[in-house]
């Protein structure tokens, strides 16, 4: 799904220097968005909020240790109510995927953690604007948009941009091109069944299907769908790309940057879709 997210107030370069963002989760994928956060100066606050307070003591100490190299304040949130002034409240914890096992498998147990946290995050940042990330980010999207009661325009998940950025490197790769000059996106569900549409799939202004047989378009769809599983497989686990992709989009709420972003959001009032879908 498509949706616009925007904050409602002066959108100049300084913001930077007045953004707050907080971390649920001091995991690796929450640990990969922080150091984006912080390598690329995307907000000047960076809070870090996990169950497990010595892992996160120790996650902020680190950071701190390497402030002579970067200007972001990162600290440890030792609980909720030192959430209170965040712009943008990012959940990445939750049990991770499994080779093999569908994100939907996840809904149950990851579901029961936004049960606890969610109410008591809308109470104590209600201002604030949702950012799911934990799998399976678009029925997990659905629950934190119900728990909190926000508006539908300050919930969202992480949807299929890493899915859209790694279809791009997969087809740049194949053609010998920058990914940034291929335009293609992964719509639909974050997992398996995921879709690419062909129409508005271009390679520098030239639709993607001149430019390779359909096979190969196909192919590089499947090695998307599967690009997890195989990260998985060598590593244990994914968070490099997951963080680099979070990381934009949050630059992207703060700076008003107006770049279109494949989120999760809700799909009703949109097309003719009365249901409440995300």
């Amino acid at each position: 799904h498509y949706s616009t997210v925007r904050r409602q107030r002066d959108t100049s370069p300084s913001l930077r220097a007045m953004s707050k963002v907080a971390i649920i989760g001091c995991g690796a994928c929450g640990e990969a968005i922080a150091s984006s956060l912080v390598i690329g100066e995307v907000a000047s606050d960076v809070l870090l909020y996990d169950t497990n307070q010595t892992k996160a003591t120790g996650v902020a100490m680190d950071f701190n240790h390497g402030q002579l190299f970067h200007h972001t304040r990162v600290s440890q949130a030792h609980e909720l109510l030192d959430l209170i002034g965040s712009d943008i409240v990012v959940f990445a914890a939750g049990e991770r995927k499994k080779v093999g096992e569908s994100r939907r498998e996840l809904l149950g147990r990851n579901a029961k953690m936004f049960e606890e946290l969610v109410p008591k995050i809308a109470r104590a940042c209600p201002e604030s604007i949702l950012l799911v990330v934990t799998d399976p980010v678009d029925q997990l999207t659905q629950v934190a948009a119900k728990l909190s009661n926000f508006p539908p325009q300050r919930v969202i998940g992480a949807g299929t941009f890493l899915d859209s950025s790694r279809l791009r490197s997969e087809l740049a790769r194949q053609l010998r091109v920058k990914p940034h000059r291929v335009h293609a996106y992964v719509l639909g569900e974050h997992g398996d069944a995921s879709v690419l549409p062909l129409s508005c799939a271009l390679v520098g202004g030239i639709h993607l299907e001149e430019m390779m047989p359909i096979e190969s378009i196909n192919r590089a769809h499947e090695n998307t769908k599967r690009a997890a599983d195989d990260v998985i497989a060598l590593r244990g686990y994914t968070s490099s790309a997951s963080g680099a992709a979070v990381a934009k989009i949050i630059e992207s709420i703060i700076m008003d940057t107006r770049d279109i972003i494949p989120l999760s959001t809700s799909a009703k009032g949109r097309m003719g879709i009365q249901e409440d879908v995300f």
